[in-house]
């Protein structure tokens, strides 16, 4: 196609025209103009191909010449309201066909064989969102629960410091020889925060589980995704590779034949004339009228071959261009897929982030949750063994010194250590 390479005094309109004096095939040059906004798009601040009306959302379009390429360049603005820089090579829409610029996607490829991760960052996206979401899920439901079991846990070691004073006052306990009614409320509030505490380590207990699920559906999920486009983008880019192999060899085929043609056409012009010459040499009398008619069939048949030989060279150079736009177009997919690649490597670094995140958190709450069926084993030792001696405790003394036991358990329980025990 490269319009570029058979145009000069290219240009873009003020009404986004591209406008440039083309060559036909007879070598001469004339001026022609084709619309873009009827083919050009704005995607969130790239060029859409196949699109429409991008000038309706751009400034600052210009067109430059790179490396044998008309580039068009332009500030685009994006669904967020920023401004963003793009260009588009524009001899990969369009094409010079014997002095004419027309527009030609058809070496473009289709949006399904294209190479784009957009929803595949989305979809990691919404990964990451959903598993901040199950976090603080976690987070919130573990507050909750931790805080009732801190209450639960206050509210028994008050009662049981309330008791010991009870008994260190004396008076009605003096001459006591059995506790099973203190035992009953000591079993009563121990109790309690046992089973208060054993909701935290259930919690804890199902927010490992939570963690693996994840991991184990949408986190394995979105990993089997991203490795299934980075083998699609693989194989687009060998086949890629394999295409431009296959269209250089017929590319450098067709300009062997167009050279030849054009040899070929060279000599048979060279032919007319002489026919041409003859023919008006051929003159009365008589006898040389034979001779004049075989030379005006020998130039009308090098009129035919001379007819043929310019069509031939018309429709190989065409079909020349169009290869030509398909090496642009097949280069565009490979550079398309190469970033497809650079961007799931990137994604499968986020992800693998997230993973160890995740494996981190769930490390942590396997932590806790040992340290919780811990403090709930002491709590049911406590209430075991409190409630047993109590209940065979015979003096006071010993009904004091059981309860002084009981209370060092306490220790275990001081908001400071549960505060840092329950961070994740």
């Amino acid at each position: 196609m490269s319009f570029t390479k058979s145009s000069r005094g290219i240009s873009v309109t003020p009404d986004f025209q591209l406008s440039a004096e083309c060559k036909q095939i007879n070598g001469h040059f004339k001026r022609s103009s084709v619309r873009l906004d009827p083919v050009l798009g704005n995607a969130d601040g790239s060029f859409h191909v196949e699109g429409r009306d991008f000038s309706k959302s751009a400034r600052d379009v210009s067109l430059k010449v790179e490396n044998g390429s008309t580039i068009l360049h332009a500030s685009l603005r994006r669904k967020d309201g920023a401004w963003q820089e793009t260009a588009l090579n524009l001899d990969v829409i369009v094409a010079n066909r014997n002095g004419s610029l027309v527009i030609d996607t058809s070496t473009i490829q289709s949006p399904d064989g294209a190479v784009t991760c957009d929803a595949l960052e989305k979809l990691v996206e919404e990964c990451r969102q959903a598993a901040t979401d199950l976090k603080n899920q976690i987070r919130d439901q573990l507050t909750r629960e931790s805080n009732q079991a801190s209450q639960s846990v206050n509210t028994a070691f008050k009662g049981i410091a309330q008791m010991q004073e009870a008994l260190n006052d004396g008076g009605a306990y003096a001459d006591r020889q059995h506790f099973q009614p203190e035992a009953g409320h000591l079993r009563f509030l121990l109790s309690d925060a046992t089973g208060q505490w054993s909701k935290v380590e259930d919690a804890v207990g199902t927010a490992s589980q939570h963690i693996k699920g994840f991991q184990r559906t949408k986190l394995h999920s979105v990993i089997a995704e991203i490795e299934a486009t980075e083998r699609k983008i693989a194989a687009d880019v060998d086949r890629t590779m394999l295409e431009q192999k296959e269209t250089k060899i017929h590319l450098e085929s067709l300009s062997d034949q167009i050279g030849q043609h054009q040899k070929e056409h060279s000599t048979a012009l060279d032919q007319r004339h002489d026919a041409w010459a003859r023919t008006a040499s051929v003159l009365v009398p008589f006898v040389f009228i034979p001779l004049a008619v075989e030379a005006s069939d020998e130039r009308a048949q090098w009129d035919k071959q001379v007819t043929d030989l310019e069509n031939a060279i018309t429709e190989t150079s065409c079909l020349r261009d169009r290869l030509d736009g398909l090496q642009i177009g097949l280069e565009r997919a490979l550079q398309t897929a190469n970033q497809g690649s650079e961007r799931c490597r990137r994604l499968r670094a986020d992800v693998g982030t997230l993973s160890e995140e995740l494996d981190g958190l769930e490390e942590r709450i396997h932590d806790k949750k040992c340290m919780m069926t811990d403090y709930v084993q002491t709590l049911r030792e406590a209430e075991s063994d409190g409630v047993t001696a109590l209940e065979y405790s015979q003096t006071l003394q010993e009904g004091r010194e059981i309860l002084q036991e009981v209370l060092y358990v306490k220790q275990e329980f001081d908001p400071e250590k549960l505060h840092v025990m329950l961070q994740l």
